[in-house]
């Protein structure tokens, strides 16, 4: 009955799915291709992606949230220092994550990246750490 309603209506009883379209090729692949992200050197602004667990952000291994390892402060702040100084170049440190001590990629959980920025921060011996945020908070239902 659904099937000579849609009839009469002109639709199709088993419409075909529309095709996905396909993802575009990232012209550069050593850069994000995610959209909203922008592109700093495109603006001008010579900038530098930095991993965390390569300045030594170690963790434990409890999945999705992980707690930083006091054992790591003294690595970051060496490597941190180590960074070589450009003139005028932002530094992209990734948040969030970091790796365990056999090397598996963790997550810190919830205010994992304003932690980062203030590991950092902290490691580089700034006097202040801003974090500025652009995205919605999660949503739930009441």
């Amino acid at each position: 009955m659904v099937a000579a309603c849609l009839n009469g209506l002109g639709v199709p009883a088993n419409p075909s799915p529309k095709p996905k379209p396909k993802p575009k090729p990232n012209p550069n692949p050593n850069r994000n291709p995610n959209p909203n992200l922008v592109p700093l050197p495109g603006l001008g602004v010579p900038a530098r992606q930095i991993e965390s667990w390569d300045l030594g952000l170690t963790t434990c291994s409890t999945y999705g949230d992980a707690s930083v390892l006091d054992s790591c402060w003294a690595d970051i702040k060496e490597n941190m220092a180590a960074i070589p100084a450009e003139p005028w170049t932002v530094g992209v440190i990734t948040g969030f994550i970091g790796k365990d001590a056999s090397g598996s990629i963790t997550t810190l959980g919830r205010g994992g990246s304003d932690l980062t920025a203030s590991l950092v921060g902290a490691a580089a011996g700034f006097d202040e750490v801003q974090v500025w945020k652009d995205v919605a908070p999660p949503l739930t239902q009441p």
